[in-house]
């Protein structure tokens, strides 16, 4: 087990007691929750990342501990769902960069062996996404109308819960689509 923590100056792991403290990346390098970016069991850590801002050329990178190695596992846009410079609250653009950037965007399965994620790499709404670290495979999971977010895993690993919304909205609460689960292997949606 290792505890990471974030700060301006990069991020850091050690020990669970605090020793060995070592600096991994230089600058504000990850976004999303750090809670549960370390991978259960495993030596690898999420690195949600961007370009300029938090909104702009989303990447999904995992991290090798302890010798910090960075793999990119893939670009969560492209070029047709790249944020432009004209969206704002409400936008489908914006939104699905929102479900992203703004909310809890990846979960790993109990066992480690799998990472549930948020991208917007086919189409105009977030959809989630299974990455199979033994297989390096990504498998869409779900294809709706709605900026799916925040998934979860059962404690049996065997079903992921995922959320949906049309918009995130800017403080009044979310237009919520529905709530949604697939196997853990993305099937039977």
């Amino acid at each position: 087990p290792w505890l990471v923590v974030s700060t301006t100056d990069g991020l850091w792991a050690a020990n669970p007691d605090g020793s060995n403290l070592a600096q991994l990346t230089q600058g504000e390098f990850w976004q999303g929750d750090l809670a549960g970016a370390v991978q259960p069991g495993g030596n690898q850590v999420v690195l949600l990342t961007s370009e300029g801002d938090r909104y702009h050329q989303l990447r999904l990178s995992l991290l090798s501990l302890p010798d910090g190695r960075i793999q990119k596992i893939t670009d969560l846009t492209n070029p047709q769902t790249e944020l432009g410079g004209d969206a704002s609250p409400g936008d489908t653009s914006i939104e699905g960069v929102r479900a992203i950037a703004d909310k809890t965007s990846y979960a790993w399965s109990p066992d480690g062996t799998k990472l549930a994620f948020i991208g917007l790499m086919d189409g105009p709404t977030a959809e989630l996404y299974l990455y199979d670290t033994a297989l390096n495979k990504i498998t869409r999971v779900s294809q709706d109308d709605a900026q799916n977010f925040w998934p979860s895993w059962s404690p049996d690993g065997e079903n992921i819960l995922f959320f949906g919304a049309d918009s995130f909205g800017t403080g009044a609460g979310y237009a919520m689509k529905g709530v949604w689960s697939a196997n853990g292997d993305g099937t039977n949606v």
